[in-house]
Order: C-alpha cells, then sequence, then structure tokens
C-alpha cells in the first residue's frame, strides 16, 4: 500500500473536548485488546459514579474491504466532551502498538461521530490523514459498478489504497446520519444526486487516521488513569 498523507497547517482551535488533566481521579481509562478488536471505555474505580460513560469499539477490516493494517471504528457513545479523549487514545493505541490505521465506520456514522472527524480533519495537525480511494465495492453496491459510476477512482491504476467508501458517498449527499436516514434512503441520494457524490473525498469520513507517538497515553498513565489488558 502507498500510504498518501495529508497535513494539515491550521491552527488548532479550542474545542470543548476533554483532555487528561480534566479526568476526575476516580474515573480511568480501560483498554482491552483481543484479537482483531479494540475496546477502549471510562470507568469509575467503585462502579457508583455514572456522570462519565462512554465506550469505543474497532474492528480490523478485511484485505477485501480496505487497506492492509486498517481499523475501522464499529461502535462509539460518550458523555458530551469526553468522545474525542476516547478516539485520541484509539488512535494511539493502533499506530503505536499495530502500525495501523483508524477509519469510521464504513457504512454509515451519526453526525455526532462526523463531527469529531471534521475535527481531525482541519484542526489537528498532530494528526495525519491518510488518503484512501474508494474501491469497486461500494461503486458496485451503490451505482452498479465502475461504469455506471459518475466519477472514476482517484488512482484507478493502485488497488493499494482502494477502501469501502459508503459513508463518505452517503455524506456528500447529505444522507450519511444513520440516526435520521437508512440505507435506502442514501444510496437512492447518491443516485439522484450523481453531481454531489463526485465530492466524495472531500469528505472527513472518506480518511484514515494516525496518530504517532504516545502522549495522552503517556499522561493518563503517569496518572494512573489507563488500564491496559490482553496486549
Amino acid at each position: 500500500m502507498k500510504i498518501r498523507i495529508k497535513r494539515k497547517s491550521k491552527q488548532m482551535l479550542n474545542e470543548a473536548a476533554m483532555s487528561p488533566a480534566d479526568l476526575p481521579e476516580d474515573f480511568y481509562i480501560k483498554l482491552e485488546a483481543f484479537g482483531d478488536f479494540v475496546e477502549i471505555s471510562y470507568e469509575h474505580r467503585d462502579g457508583l459514579d455514572d456522570s462519565i460513560e462512554g465506550m469505543l469499539v474497532a474492528e480490523k477490516m478485511s484485505p477485501q474491504d480496505c487497506v492492509a493494517n486498517s481499523y475501522e471504528i464499529t461502535s462509539a457513545n460518550a458523555t458530551k466532551g469526553w468522545g474525542p479523549l476516547l478516539y485520541d487514545v484509539m488512535m494511539e493505541y493502533l499506530t503505536s502498538s499495530r502500525n495501523a490505521i483508524l477509519t469510521s465506520d464504513r457504512g454509515m456514522v451519526s453526525a455526532d461521530a462526523k463531527n469529531v472527524w471534521d475535527f481531525y480533519l482541519d484542526h489537528r495537525p498532530d494528526v495525519e490523514k491518510v488518503r484512501l480511494d474508494i474501491n469497486g465495492k461500494t461503486l458496485d453496491w451503490i451505482f452498479g459498478g465502475k461504469r455506471l459510476a459518475p466519477f472514476k477512482q482517484l488512482t484507478p491504476d493502485d488497488t493499494s489504497d482502494d477502501c469501502d467508501q459508503d459513508t463518505a458517498i452517503y455524506y456528500s449527499v447529505g444522507k450519511g446520519d444513520w440516526k435520521k436516514y437508512n440505507t435506502q434512503m442514501a444510496q437512492m441520494a447518491a443516485i439522484d444526486y450523481p453531481e454531489k457524490t463526485k465530492k466524495w473525498h472531500e469528505q472527513s469520513v472518506s480518511y484514515g487516521y494516525i496518530k504517532r507517538g504516545t502522549k495522552i497515553m503517556d499522561e493518563l498513565y503517569d496518572n494512573g488513569q489507563l488500564e491496559v489488558e490482553g496486549l
């Protein structure tokens, strides 16, 4: 796979997301790695306080679905403001321990999750963005094949960067939020508005993400707020 990295030089904006310093001392982050799954969650030491909740699950993708060593988020939920910290830990772990990239769910994602990926794309220069192309599987599923698609692949002669891009296509026509639309509605919109789908690659969910170093994990570990199992 030829990795194409997009680097943003924009100044990072302040956001409502929390940092390790904001995590109360009675809470910690639990990271569990088992087989092709990685799960990260907030835990209270006595299990008595649920003021902060959140869980993030990533699963390794098959070579037929995306590039080698890629993981997609399959489940995500968190108390408002506490989600991005879990994403940072997930990226750091996958990059440092598995030499892998992280992507959004390749089917549909909620608007809240999309906002997180938008922020990573536009305002996080410390996070590297890996350019992923669209694969034949997505083109077959939505348009009925490459010849019928309203656009060409970014690198038609290179399949090593191909990945499922259903989510990016659906968001290019404004129908990617699974809380508001179903797959059939999103697919029909893509067929009805082919010109909009040509900008699928501008969507934050079309990229893979890498976060080198373990700054966040180290800070949590030093604070006694990181527990790792199953490595």
